[in-house]
């Protein structure tokens, strides 16, 4: 999974989220959520090291995030790239605050892909 995994993007996701809750207070939260991590697994992740499948498939069901999104396959213009994965930090972080509703965050996200979409239109 190295090989494919976008192991540093996950781990900003991973950050981020996170906040400034503990390791072990995070991981209590996700076994309810989608079961057991642990809270050394966590803090590998965020080191940049790659989860076995089962724990990455769990942490992208808590990131609310498609596996493909952490793909390191290139998907159409090279240039694209870097805009993406801007957009994707930004949207983790949108989502990891917690004074935002989940409406305003979405909306918020809505918004910032469109102008993503208009500058990649120029």
């Amino acid at each position: 999974m190295p090989d494919l995994l976008n192991t540093a993007k996950l781990a900003a996701m991973v950050r981020a989220k996170r906040g400034e809750i503990g390791l072990r207070d995070t991981a209590a939260k996700m076994e309810k959520s989608v079961g057991k991590i642990s809270p050394a697994t966590l803090s590998r992740i965020e080191q940049g090291k790659a989860p076995d499948v089962e724990t990455f498939l769990r942490i992208c069901r808590w990131l609310g995030v498609e596996p493909s999104e952490l793909s390191t396959a290139e998907s159409g213009n090279a240039k694209a790239a870097p805009k993406r994965e801007t957009l994707e930090v930004v949207e983790a972080h949108l989502r990891a605050d917690k004074t935002l509703s989940p409406e305003t965050t979405n909306t918020l996200v809505e918004m910032i892909r469109l102008v993503y979409r208009q500058e990649g239109d120029k």
